[in-house]
């Protein structure tokens, strides 16, 4: 009879803990969102570091993000230390977001930076291994049509204006080619599932 109370002593202590960390790191992150978003970056790493210690299992997006923000804060130290950990623990891929992300540009003349570069481009030879090479290079380039005319409306709008005819222009494109995409990805959809 003592053992079945102390095993359910110990369920409940562990929910309860596990209750109260989350809200606390889902707190934390947000305020240290919303100390990056005023360029308070130094700041804003204190509270993902809190979090952290709070989570065993950080997210990858929010390791991400604390990266960003140390690389903005000019902590290089730091800011590579969670991109090698998502790139060697959590295995992530996406070079092309990496070397496009201008939160780090600053690290790109780092010496680690290549070695950064090589690892998430050897995990995305890892992860490609097995895919369909010919579907990958037509979803490549349905997503670069869908992002490359997107990446236009912020510098058409500043040089033109919100109600300019060049913004309408601009979005009849997008619209236009948003069709062609869905009829791409529909028949990719209907044929390989």
């Amino acid at each position: 009879m003592k053992y079945p109370i102390i095993f359910l002593l110990i369920i409940l202590t562990t929910i309860k803990g596990f209750s109260q960390n989350t809200p606390d790191y889902t707190k934390l992150i947000s305020e240290g969102w919303k100390l990056c978003l005023e360029k308070d970056y130094t700041g804003s790493a204190k509270f993902y570091e809190k979090a952290f210690k709070l989570n065993s299992k950080v997210p990858l997006s929010d390791r991400y993000n604390a990266s960003c923000i140390y690389a903005l804060a000019n902590n290089k130290d730091m800011a590579f230390h969670h991109l090698f950990i998502i790139g060697n623990d959590l295995k992530w891929s996406n070079y092309d977001h990496l070397i496009n992300d201008t939160d780090l540009t600053n690290l790109h003349n780092d010496s680690r930076w290549q070695k950064l570069s090589s690892l998430l481009i050897k995990n995305k030879k890892e992860e490609a291994a097995h895919f369909d090479k010919d579907m990958v290079a037509v979803l490549d380039q349905i997503y670069f049509d869908d992002q490359s005319t997107r990446h236009k409306i912020r510098s058409t709008e500043e040089k033109y204006g919100r109600e300019s005819r060049e913004i309408d222009i601009l979005w009849q494109d997008i619209l236009r080619r948003d069709s062609i995409n869905l009829i791409k990805v529909s028949k990719i959809l209907d044929e390989k599932g």
